[in-house]
């Protein structure tokens, strides 16, 4: 549900993502980028302000949002065994994928990469429906036994603080919470192909580490 002004430019942003993608056709050895399909994030564009992490914290950016497009794209390239040549993590833990899962994307800093390492072409398919992107990849399945199972292990919770910040504009005993925290987190990513029972590879993809991002209340000055 968009309840917020934010909630619906970061549809809006999702949105566009997915459509510079949608219909993408790989022959087999090219390689994806999805900063040089989906192109930089502008007003121009379409792309609106919307909430966005940075080292800092949480932001506004122009474009805010669209790393959920890259994630589940992500992920499909993923269950597809492709091979993925560049996945960043968030500095902070995101509610739409699994811990580990994500991809986030800032264009001409950091991208998502995958290549077609398949003998045939593959077509990214992609939508939103509703509040959910939904992404499909097609092409010439050689050996349909095979199956993707990613899994992870949370090794370590990091809880997050809570900071109070004095904000003269506010009425006496008012206080407002102005950054939602969340707990950091460290995880390890595990990758393992199989045919039916068989277990042909398994392997540690990566270490992930989260922040802990501080929950920050304004608060009226005591006097």
């Amino acid at each position: 549900p968009l309840k917020t002004d934010n909630d619906k430019a970061r549809a809006e942003n999702i949105r566009l993502a997915v459509k510079a993608y949608d219909g993408t056709i790989l022959l087999p050895g090219e390689t994806f980028s999805f900063n040089n399909v989906v192109g930089k994030r502008t007003t121009q564009k379409g792309y609106q302000k919307a909430l966005v992490y940075s080292t800092n914290g949480i932001s506004m950016g122009v474009g805010g949002g669209i790393c959920q497009a890259s994630s589940t794209l992500y992920n499909a390239c993923l269950l597809a065994n492709l091979k993925i040549d560049e996945r960043n993590p968030h500095f902070f833990t995101v509610p739409y994928v699994p811990l580990g899962s994500d991809a986030a994307v800032s264009y001409g800093i950091e991208d998502f990469r995958f290549t077609n390492d398949t003998a045939w072409p593959v077509k990214i398919n992609g939508k939103v429906v509703k509040d959910q992107v939904i992404v499909t990849l097609e092409g010439t399945d050689e050996d349909p036994e095979l199956e993707v199972v990613i899994q992870s292990s949370v090794l370590k919770i990091i809880p997050f603080e809570k900071k109070s910040v004095e904000d003269k504009s506010l009425s006496p005993g008012i206080s407002v919470v102005v950054q939602p925290g969340s707990d950091g987190a460290v995880v390890d990513t595990f990758f393992t192909l199989k045919r039916g029972k068989e277990i042909i590879s398994s392997y540690k993809l990566y270490t992930t580490s989260y922040r802990a991002l501080p929950e920050i209340t304004n608060v009226a000055p005591k006097d």
